[in-house]
């Protein structure tokens, strides 16, 4: 119910056109939900799309895969989910081997989160690792929900500010991390915006950091989902960023 509360899909939701495209940033936070068939969001995905609305993608188990070649804007598993995902044990930080292990087509952006030791970010502008400073947890329920929020809200401002991408008002390019490309029909909208959003580093950057003092400051308070906005912006310039070689 608190995943459902959050996204704003339900499972009585059909993903109609017009309900995605009341949304800014469509997230799909969920994990198993009884009753729903496994491509349900990969679905919802591509309905989104459509609307031109960008979705950022956290769930786990039989949803993953079709989910993922659903080819959603940003996919964010753990690295369980991202091993399973991807054939076997990898290395988060080696680019190279996710761009040739990634499904295509499949996300743009790829985070993978990695609990306390941080988060990796690939994308075909470039990767990063960041870290949260060392805090004493309280509650860490709620603490990956909470850094797709951040993610979120750092493309909705890069959104706010980012002209379409060119080409879009009749068939925007749809390009995966490893390169690829393919036509899809999406009007200029919240999507292009974002596609040509996170064509910038200084997107990307902003993303990762955010997300990670977001998740970081959800642990400092009981509850999930809960965040002191003081202590995000405390947390913001402590998280530590390193660009990764590709």
């Amino acid at each position: 119910r608190g995943k459902h509360a959050l996204t704003g899909v339900r499972p009585e939701d059909d993903g109609s056109v017009n309900h995605v495209k009341l949304q800014r940033v469509y997230m799909l936070l969920v994990f198993a939900v009884p009753g729903l068939p496994d491509e349900f969001y990969a679905t919802l995905i591509e309905r989104a799309r459509v609307a031109g609305v960008p979705c950022l993608l956290d769930t786990s188990g039989r949803a993953l895969i079709p989910g993922i070649a659903a080819a959603p804007l940003l996919a964010k598993p753990n690295q369980h989910e991202a091993t399973a995902m991807l054939g076997g044990a990898f290395d988060p930080e080696d680019g190279a081997f996710v761009a040739r292990a990634l499904p295509s087509p499949g996300p743009v952006v790829l985070c993978l989160t990695l609990g306390s030791d941080g988060a990796v970010l690939h994308a075909p502008a470039g990767s990063w690792r960041a870290r949260s400073p060392r805090l004493r947890v309280v509650d860490t329920v709620g603490a990956g929900d909470c850094f797709v929020a951040g993610l979120a809200a750092a493309l909705v401002r890069a959104i706010t500010v980012a002209p379409p991408i060119a080409g879009a008002t009749s068939g925007a390019v749809w390009s995966g991390f490893d390169g690829t490309a393919g036509m899809r029909t999406v009007a200029a909208s919240a999507y292009s915006r974002a596609l040509a959003a996170i064509s910038e580093r200084a997107t990307l950057e902003a993303m990762l950091r955010l997300a990670t003092a977001v998740s970081a400051a959800n642990t400092l308070t009981i509850g999930a989902g809960r965040c002191d906005p003081a202590d995000i912006e405390r947390l913001l310039p402590q998280v530590s960023m390193a660009p990764l070689p590709r």
